[in-house]
């Protein structure tokens, strides 16, 4: 642009036989040709970067203003006039245009960011609990789904998540493909193995682990996942030892950045502690007795 307007701008009008039109915007742009090219990249430009905002910004000066501002009436004289509104109309022009780009390459680095936020994750074990997680997660922009790691092939994983007798059909698609689901247009990787050593979390850079098998709920039993590429661990039950306990709505705050596995506590206690701590903390709880009724869990004889 510095090379067009050395080459065309700075010349005198009449050397290149422009009109001596009055110093209006249409002039200013009809008597250059940067500043043509600049009006027709603005046009792109203007509807390039249309596209990139988010959220609405402030108003752009407009062109006219600028160059009024700049050039009060009297100051162009009979020769030069065209001339330095060819120049300020170039430079109004160019800069809107520069505007629109640096707008588009802000939005593109917007959605780099959110993209770079989404934390790969897996599941490993795919009962009611895990399914739910899968469910919950194809929905969260902030998580990716990357591997699930369960015992059956693709096809009856699929049947499964997409069916459920409590929480209704899936309300997206889900198919097998090969030995891989492909969930609202995703593909998830599937392996199947019962040593967390073998489970692929590196390869499929899952960070953080939905430990749902109900088997490994301890931090030494945890080891092997980390070993193989997990950061995080999150058992879906109570803790077998003291591994810190974290119930939404109770206590988030006391998680450490420095813990790497902890749980997510039992049903009955997500169920019992968000209303007890709303109840505590307006009126007070000396002492309570409390019972549940609970489905039937994998572990227990349908008869005594």
């Amino acid at each position: 642009l510095f090379l067009i307007q050395r080459l065309a701008i700075f010349r005198p009008a009449s050397a290149r036989g422009l009109p001596r039109g009055p110093p209006n915007l249409a002039n200013m742009v009809r008597s250059s040709v940067p500043a043509r090219a600049c009006a027709l990249a603005l046009a792109s430009g203007a509807l390039w970067a249309a596209r990139a905002f988010v959220a609405p910004a402030a108003p752009l000066p407009s062109p006219r203003s600028r160059v009024v501002a700049a050039a009060p009436a009297g100051a162009f004289g009979p020769e030069d006039a065209p001339a330095g509104a060819s120049t300020l109309a170039a430079g109004a022009v160019c800069a809107l245009l520069a505007t629109g780009v640096a707008a588009r390459a802000v939005s593109a680095g917007r959605a780099a960011s959110v993209a770079m936020r989404a934390t790969g994750i897996a599941i490993n074990g795919f009962g009611r609990i895990g399914r739910q997680v899968a469910r919950i997660a194809m929905k969260d922009p902030e998580v990716e789904l990357k591997l699930i790691n369960a015992s059956y092939d693709a096809e009856y994983l699929a049947y499964q998540m997409k069916y459920d007798s409590i929480h209704g059909r899936y309300d997206g698609t889900i198919e097998a493909d090969g030995d891989s689901l492909v969930i609202d247009g995703k593909k998830v990787a599937l392996s199947h193995t019962r040593d967390p050593a073998e489970i692929p979390f590196k390869e499929h850079g899952a960070e953080y682990v939905c430990e749902s098998t109900g088997v490994f709920l301890t931090t030494e039993k945890v080891q092997p996942h980390l070993k193989a590429g997990a950061k995080k661990v999150v058992f879906s039950a109570p803790a077998k030892d003291d591994s810190h306990t974290v119930v939404m709505g109770v206590n988030q705050e006391t998680y450490e950045s420095s813990m790497t596995a902890v749980s997510c506590a039992s049903c009955t206690t997500n169920g019992l502690a968000p209303m007890v701590k709303a109840i505590h903390d307006a009126f007070g709880i000396k002492r309570g007795l409390m019972t549940t009724v609970h489905a039937m869990t994998a572990s227990q004889p349908t008869v005594d």
